[in-house]
């Protein structure tokens, strides 16, 4: 295993662009192959620090002290929930006839009307 130092160092060789890979290789003590795995981003960074995500701190599975599903902790749909009854979320449409408030950029805008007025000649909606 490499340590993060040698791992960020050859990071920024590589994306420095002056040496080659085997020169980087040279320079820092590992094989050739290692450092062409790092720049095919092949190698996986096996710092548990960089790998995981810390903004949030530790997940646990749990039973929601609400809703008594077993749930990795917060429970979202709890959340989501409060929030909605809260009047901090708009619920989605309950009737198909209204439509869904889609933020969409106009190819796909265009094939959602055709998929939608297909839909409404089939009498499906």
């Amino acid at each position: 295993m490499i340590p993060v130092e040698k791992l960020a160092e050859i990071r920024a060789l590589l994306a420095e662009g002056k040496l080659s890979q085997r020169a980087i290789a040279r320079k820092v003590g590992v094989s050739r192959g290692t450092v062409a795995a790092i720049a095919r981003r092949k190698r996986p960074c096996y710092d548990r620090k960089l790998a995981e995500d810390t903004s949030t701190g530790p997940r646990r599975r749990g039973r929601c002290p609400v809703c008594r599903s077993i749930v990795v902790l917060p429970c979202l749909a709890c959340l989501v929930r409060h929030l909605l009854a809260a009047g901090a979320l708009r619920p989605l449409p309950t009737t198909p006839d209204e439509p869904l408030r889609l933020e969409l950029r106009p190819p796909e805008w265009r094939r959602y009307l055709q998929v939608r007025l297909r839909r409404e000649t089939r009498h499906e909606i």
